[in-house]
C-alpha cells in the first residue's frame, strides 16, 4: 500500500476497487463511493482540459485575424499621367486604401521608404 503522502496510481485505485467491490461493510461502501466520486471528478477535469484547449485554439485564431499585417506599399507607373508614379498602401488605422502621385520614380520610392520606416518605428 502506498504511503498517504504519495500520489495514488491507477493500479492502486484498481486494487481498491476490486478489493471492495460488492462489500457489505460501511467502510467498503464508503471507499467505493469515494472511488466513484474520484472517477467523476477525473472525468470532469479531463473535459475541462479539453474545453480549455479548444478555447485556446479559438483565441489563437482570433488573434491571428486581428493581428496587424506587415506594412507594405506598392509603387507603379501612373496610368493617367505618363512619367509620373503612384504609391498605394492600406491605411493601418482606418483600413482604407490610399494613394499618392509623384512626378518621378525617385520621389515615389523615397516616400514609400519613409512610410515603411515610420510604420516600423524607424528601423528596417
Amino acid at each position: 500500500m502506498p504511503k498517504p503522502t504519495e500520489p495514488l496510481t491507477e493500479e492502486y485505485l484498481d486494487e481498491l476497487r476490486s478489493a471492495y467491490a460488492g462489500t457489505q461493510s460501511d467502510e467498503g461502501r464508503t471507499i467505493v463511493a469515494l472511488l466513484n466520486e474520484l472517477d467523476a471528478a477525473d472525468d470532469a477535469l479531463h473535459a475541462s482540459e479539453d474545453e480549455v484547449e479548444s478555447l485556446r485554439a479559438e483565441v489563437k485564431q482570433l488573434r491571428e485575424k486581428i493581428a496587424p499585417k506587415a506594412p507594405s506599399a506598392s509603387l507603379s507607373p501612373s496610368r493617367s499621367r505618363p512619367g509620373s508614379w503612384v504609391v498605394r498602401w492600406r491605411d493601418r488605422e482606418s483600413d482604407l486604401r490610399r494613394s499618392q502621385s509623384f512626378p518621378n520614380r525617385r520621389e515615389a520610392e523615397h516616400f514609400r521608404a519613409s512610410m515603411i520606416d515610420r510604420w516600423n518605428g524607424g528601423a528596417r
